[in-house]
């Protein structure tokens, strides 16, 4: 009659064959004997010799402490090599993992389902009639009817084996363990996720058609910048004891997220800083044409006076602008923005300009009295000018007969 067997390592599936137990031996090569330990003579067939072998290296034991100790470990960590591969993946929603927790427990179920498979498609020896010899014996020229029944069902031994569901329950909870130990590493990548989905918001399109001050370029090309260098140290793969987790696609879809917005800063800024270069150096360039040009009317010493009165305050301004411009160029020059050489040229330009028109300011106060002078002389002239045209059209009307009031 076939029963399980039970060594130092728990129930086993190897049946008992008559009244005696398959005994394991050489360090889990198990062996099944029959009934009686003779050994045939030569020549003489062996019909109850049966040898199933499991090789001690080819499946490992599996004992009451099944249960791993799921443990993030270092990346050079030899003594706990992963067993399953996971990618972690970046969604603007979620981080998941690929396969999932339930993917991994399904597969488990199914691979526990094909072992149980394996073995129940072998037949029952009882039944067979090659064992008859040992089933229905001969005695006094006598075949005796069969006793032992059909053997045992390993379906139903399966049911029943609690050895057996407590590996499949520990099977279960050890995958867990290692998808918990996966989830508390992901969350460290919610810094980056959340980067990523701002990212993936923003409007680049419409941000280009604005124009941002330097405070501005200054604090997102930090942002981006710093974002591209923490995903590039993204290790690519991380130990955690049963899992090996695997960061590539993540750091494949992450990686470019910052870099699409440095372009379109890096495309905006020399832009920017140009078109107000530009700006600043043809107001410099009017205000000391205007400062140096010398008045010759009264029309003209007046336009020249209320520009020098407005130029004293607006040179503030225009210093104000150039330095907002000379740290565009800063940044320019610290993240290594490409820009065309014949803007640099045009930048260094702005500084002597200023400081041009701030000397033309100077002079053109100094000379203020003088020209005051020669305003008022102006304008006496001028007075005796027009006395004279209205004594001129008064003789003339006189002449007429137009009576004048």
């Amino acid at each position: 009659m076939f029963a399980p067997c039970t060594s130092q390592r728990g129930t086993s599936s190897w049946p008992l064959l008559g009244s005696r137990a398959v005994k394991p031996q050489n360090r889990g090569h198990c062996r099944a004997t029959l009934a009686s330990d003779r050994t045939p003579a030569q020549g003489e067939a062996r019909p109850g010799w049966v040898e199933p072998i499991l090789a001690s290296n080819s499946v490992p034991a599996v004992t009451d402490r099944a249960v791993v100790s799921v443990v993030v470990g270092s990346d050079d960590d030899e003594s706990s090599e992963p067993m399953f591969l996971a990618e972690l993946i970046l969604e603007i929603h979620a981080l998941l993992f690929e396969p999932t927790l339930d993917d991994f427990q399904n597969l488990m179920a199914e691979i526990v389902t094909q072992f149980q498979a394996t073995v129940l498609s072998v037949s029952n020896l009882v039944p067979d009639r090659y064992f008859d010899a040992f089933t229905r014996p001969v005695i006094n020229n006598k075949i005796e009817e069969k006793t032992c029944g059909e053997g045992p069902s390993l379906s139903a031994m399966f049911k029943d084996d609690k050895h057996l569901q407590n590996i499949i329950l520990q099977i279960k909870e050890t995958v867990y363990l290692a998808f918990e130990a996966a989830n508390t590493y992901a969350a460290t990548f919610e810094n980056f996720r959340s980067f990523f989905r701002e990212n993936e918001s923003l409007d680049l399109d419409a941000l280009k058609k604005e124009e941002p001050d330097v405070k501005f370029f200054a604090e997102q090309m930090e942002r981006y910048h710093r974002q591209h260098k923490e995903a590039m140290a993204i290790k690519q793969k991380r130990n955690l004891g049963l899992l090996l987790i695997d960061a590539k696609k993540l750091k494949d879809k992450l990686i470019p997220s910052p870099k699409r917005c440095l372009e379109v800063i890096n495309e905006m800024l020399p832009i920017i800083a140009k078109k107000k270069v530009a700006a600043i150096l043809a107001e410099a360039q009017d205000a000391k044409f205007k400062l140096e040009f010398l008045p010759t009317t009264t029309t003209e010493y007046v336009a020249s006076l209320m520009f020098l009165d407005e130029i004293q305050d607006r040179i503030e301004t225009l210093e104000d602008d150039s330095k907002v411009v000379t740290k565009m160029y800063q940044l320019i020059e610290l993240y290594a923005v490409p820009a065309p050489p014949e803007d640099f040229a045009l930048f260094s330009t702005l500084k002597p300009s200023i400081v041009t028109v701030r000397n033309a300011i100077d002079k053109s106060v100094g000379e203020r009295d003088g020209c005051l002078v020669r305003f008022c002389q102006l304008l006496d002239q001028d007075v005796h000018e027009l006395n004279e045209e209205v004594k001129d059209v008064k003789r003339e009307s006189e002449v007429t007969g137009i009576i004048i009031f």
